[in-house]
């Protein structure tokens, strides 16, 4: 499938970029061990509660609103010094080949600054995009599915949203791509099942990154 008229792709991370989902898993069940051992978190509990909006998550798991900053930390801390997620193996190529077609490159994400730039660093990726908008930038009230961040990043690459898609890996990505008027393009990659953002209705769901090259 060809989407038409598209200047700029704008991309979430985790699930789509990053194979993170696992150690994302693992970091949340550090948090669970140690702030609500009575609620076991598994594999499946977490794909099926995950959202990139952590709150919603923790509410899920058992923890109170007063400990979310602690969770943070705990998450944090595992996660930056325990784990090394790798690239998907499109990740570069295919970022690679939509630069040189002359389009303008996003990044959109729940996750925070400190995090996400220090993989994009750390992975060589922070190059390849024009705008990065990050989920500690807003409010918990203004990130996905709220089109906040994306409107950000249209208006930072100079592009109207019918022309401009969104690649996301779970229903909260494909519901700020419609509340943004974006196109929405779901990889089945990430925390999501296919089944799980198929009943958001994407524009186009894709298993690859690499089919974005037929696609654009």
């Amino acid at each position: 499938m060809k989407m038409a008229a598209v200047k700029a792709i704008i991309f979430d991370f985790d699930g789509v970029l990053i194979d993170s989902r696992d150690a994302n898993f693992r970091s949340f069940k550090e948090v669970g061990v140690r702030l609500s051992p009575r609620v076991e978190l598994t594999l499946e509990r977490f794909q099926e509660w995950y959202s990139p909006n952590f709150r919603h998550l923790y509410e899920r798991m058992g923890i109170e609103a007063k400990d979310w900053s602690q969770a943070n930390r705990i998450w944090r801390e595992h996660y930056l010094f325990k784990e090394n997620p790798k690239l998907f193996s499109h990740a570069i190529s295919i970022l690679s080949y939509l630069k040189s077609k002359g389009f303008k490159l996003g990044l959109v994400t729940g996750g925070s600054k400190e995090r996400v730039s220090f993989e994009l660093e750390r992975k060589g990726m922070a190059d390849f995009f024009d705008v990065a908008v990050y989920g500690d930038s807003l409010s918990a009230d203004e990130v996905k599915p709220a089109p906040n961040q994306l409107f950000i990043a249209l208006k930072r690459l100079g592009a109207n949203a019918n022309e401009a898609a969104y690649v996301g890996d779970t229903t909260v990505d494909v519901m700020a791509g419609r509340n943004a008027g974006m196109q929405t393009i779901a990889v089945t990659t990430g925390f999501h099942s296919r089944k799980r953002i198929a009943e958001s209705n994407p524009d186009l769901i894709i298993d690859d990154l690499e089919a974005l090259e037929g696609t654009f």
